[in-house]
């Protein structure tokens, strides 16, 4: 039998560069969170060049938006009611970006300076999940579960996700079923289509009997 080729040894090939650059980033965020992340350690992690590193991501919160992003996976589907479509969604959020990716975007929150790095990670992390949101209440809209009201919904919708925030920073340790049906029933209070009002039947009066004919 012919020798079995040898395996490839050194940096990964140029393709696979930003996949080994994610992944490496996940780890070191899981492990040591934001503060200590950096682009030059995670790129001596993923055996790439810092020079390969900083051609796909110009800086640490670039790469860690992109990892955030990227681990999140695809948004559930929905079932066609409101209440459970908005805890599948609010789950799948809280899961996906977990303490560590609030982090991300905490930190992102207190660098001004840059304000294309925060549209990235807007374009990147916050867009796609808003309009899932906004989709499953537009379509609840059509349904007559929610109120028509486009103030009112995006107000719903953004107290849902500043729950997460506030869940993390005031220490909530509900578990995240309980926690999250909470915050689904707040929010869904200002925005639901009251119940049709029932149409109360006509009380009958009572006619006199008439006595037999004499």
């Amino acid at each position: 039998m012919p020798p079995r080729p040898a395996a490839p040894r050194g940096r990964p090939p140029r393709a696979d560069a930003e996949r080994a650059l994610l992944d490496a980033g996940r780890e070191q965020l899981l492990a040591h969170g934001y503060a200590r992340l950096t682009v030059e350690g995670v790129a001596r992690q993923a055996g790439v060049g810092k020079a390969t590193a900083y051609r796909r991501f110009r800086n640490k919160a670039d790469l860690a938006t992109a990892v955030v992003a990227d681990g999140a996976g695809p948004a559930p589907k929905p079932l066609g009611d409101v209440r459970a479509d908005l805890i599948a969604y609010l789950t799948y959020v809280e899961r996906s970006f977990g303490p560590t990716g609030l982090g991300v975007l905490g930190s992102l929150l207190g660098e001004p300076e840059d304000p294309e790095l925060m549209a990235v990670a807007r374009r990147r992390i916050v867009q796609p999940r808003a309009a899932h949101a906004r989709a499953l209440m537009d379509a609840a809209v059509l349904r007559g579960e929610l109120r028509d009201d486009d103030d009112a919904l995006r107000t719903a919708q953004q107290m849902m996700v500043g729950a997460l925030f506030s869940r993390l920073l005031a220490g909530d340790r509900r578990a995240r079923r309980r926690w999250v049906e909470s915050v689904v029933d707040v929010a869904l209070g200002g925005i639901v289509t009251p119940p049709a009002p029932t149409r109360r039947r006509p009380r009958r009066t009572p006619t006199a009997r008439s006595g037999p004919a004499r």
